[in-house]
């Protein structure tokens, strides 16, 4: 039984191993040239891009749906590296990457953050109110500054 342990648990430590290969390797391809090769920000096109590439090792991020403090959750980054960033250089990548890579690729990038950076929980939103007549006339009134 013991042998049989050892050959799975050697059978998962190699799985995890080239996981994590394959997450570096997508990194590098897809990542480096702006978020450098340590993820601080300083890849070779950074010069050119506005706003500057997120360095990751601080594990300081703008788009979340956590508290200020916390690092985003693995959603905000697969989203993030998905669909992209509107007003900044970064692309989406669901026309490049299938969504597993998405997500590997996304966890590496979490993954350089600083130890002790805080997980975070998304903010509770509630429920979005149900569209009436009422609320659209008031929306629109409002969007067109006349309420």
């Amino acid at each position: 039984m013991t042998g049989v342990l050892l050959v799975l648990l050697s059978a998962l430590l190699v799985s995890a191993a080239t996981a994590a290969e394959a997450a570096a390797d997508l990194y590098a391809t897809h990542c480096a040239v702006c978020h450098g090769g340590t993820g601080k920000g300083d890849g070779p096109a950074m010069g050119a891009l506005h706003p500057r590439p997120r360095d990751f090792t601080t594990g300081v991020y703008k788009f979340r749906s956590t508290p200020s403090g916390t690092l985003p959750t693995l959603e905000d980054a697969v989203k993030s590296t998905r669909v992209g960033l509107a007003g900044t250089s970064m692309p989406g990548y669901a026309e490049i990457l299938s969504p597993a890579e998405i997500e590997s690729v996304s966890r590496a990038v979490l993954a350089m953050a600083p130890a002790e950076s805080r997980r975070g929980s998304p903010i509770p939103l509630g429920n979005a109110p149900s569209p009436s007549p009422e609320s659209v006339a008031r929306g629109r009134a409002l969007f067109a500054g006349s309420g």
